[in-house]
């Protein structure tokens, strides 16, 4: 992928998905987790819902290894401090609808 090789040619190491549950967002995350970078993929708690194939990416990105987390992104102290704990070098926002069903 055109885009991951860019990233990875400009020494990124650590990256942050929003939107990471979705087809594009975890095909994303697993790319650059092949490319020995540090993944944090996310999800915005709004976007939490029973979509099987949303929770089975999910799990897959676990069983690589790689750990996902909800969050809560309207909340702007919230984020900071994630933000702030993390340090990501790059942040890819993968748009989502509020239900892929």
């Amino acid at each position: 992928n055109k885009s991951t090789e860019t990233l990875s040619n400009r020494l990124v190491s650590k990256v942050l998905i929003i939107g990471a549950s979705s087809f594009i967002g975890a095909n994303i995350a697993k790319e650059f987790h092949e490319q020995n970078m540090i993944v944090i993929p996310t999800e915005d708690n709004v976007n939490i819902g029973f979509d099987p194939l949303a929770w089975y990416r999910w799990e897959k990105l676990i069983g690589m290894g790689i750990s996902p987390v909800f969050f809560n992104y309207t909340d702007h102290d919230m984020t900071e401090s994630f933000l702030k704990k993390h340090s990501p070098q790059v942040i890819v926002y993968v748009p989502t609808p509020l239900f892929e069903g």
